[in-house]
């Protein structure tokens, strides 16, 4: 009669600790490279010191670039051959300008009277950050706004008017994207007739969504007609104010339909004034808090 097999004993985790080397250096190209893809390139001087390792964290480092636009106007920061951070103005001799990833645009009628002409040929290339900045203007050249994708992660509008309306469209259709981050308009009003609607956009979109890439939080203003809308459509419920406090809060959390770990939050906050601040903030209880 054959004895039947020992059962092999299971290593303790101490001894299970020790086989995992400690050194970062062992880690495959393929980990590294999502480790750094998680940088943005806007804090790519953050890796100044990881670019100066001998090794595969170097490599890819040094890959990395980052392209901010400032008014039609490009520059590049990279690291060199040295490994050094190096900073580049992209002039148009350069025929490779046109293909850069752009993650940090500023489009701005304050110093320029027309930046819009300049700004054509990159707009499809934008991504990231982008701040537009409207002093007198009325409309934009036709086209200009479809030229941008969206793979906007920060979109922000400020002027000291009302907002054109060739605005709109392009605003909910940046609302739409799932890589839509933070959307904030200061010193301004998206017209009153579409305020309500803009939110009520954004909910759909959120709970047909079927992955969520990021945390999102939106900030705007309403008028009184858009509060009274947004509290009956979102069935929010007025909070007990704090002593002393004169803003009365209207709140109202949703779980997404589909995935339990996704959460949005809607809040109003009526001041007695003729128009109302609205946040609302698209989570997943699963993500890290980002601070970048």
């Amino acid at each position: 009669m054959t004895e039947p097999p020992k059962k092999r004993s299971r290593p303790s985790i101490e001894a299970m600790e020790e086989a995992v080397p400690k050194d970062l250096s062992y880690l495959s190209n393929d980990i590294i490279y999502d480790i750094l893809r998680e940088v943005p390139a806007c804090r790519i001087e953050a890796l100044s010191n990881l670019a100066q390792i001998e090794g595969p964290w170097s490599d890819l480092c040094c890959n990395k670039e980052f392209i901010p636009m400032n008014d039609g106007y490009l520059s590049r920061r990279y690291f060199n051959s040295e490994k050094e951070l190096t900073k580049t103005l992209l002039y148009e001799k350069d025929e490779e300008r046109e293909m850069y990833h752009i993650e940090d645009s500023f489009i701005s009628t304050f110093r320029m009277e027309d930046p819009f002409k300049v700004c054509v040929p990159f707009l499809p290339n934008i991504c990231g950050r982008l701040l537009i900045e409207l002093r007198r203007v009325t409309s934009f050249p036709e086209g200009f706004l479809s030229k941008i994708p969206p793979r906007i992660s920060i979109l922000e509008l400020d002027n000291y008017e009302k907002l054109p309306e060739s605005l709109v469209s392009f605003t909910v259709r940046q609302l739409k994207s799932p890589y839509l981050r933070e959307f904030k308009a200061s010193g301004s009003l998206i017209p009153d007739e579409i305020e309500a609607p803009l939110f009520i956009e954004f909910y759909e979109t959120w709970k047909r969504r079927t992955f969520f890439t990021a945390n999102q939080h939106i900030h705007l203003r309403t008028n009184s007609d858009g509060c009274t809308e947004l509290i009956k459509y979102f069935q929010a419920t007025r909070e007990k104010k704090a002593y002393g406090y004169a803003i009365d809060t209207f709140r109202k959390s949703f779980t997404h339909p589909l995935h339990d770990e996704a959460t949005l939050v809607f809040a109003l906050f009526q001041s007695g004034r003729p128009s109302s601040s609205v946040n609302i903030s698209a989570f997943s209880t699963t993500e890290e808090v980002e601070h970048y």
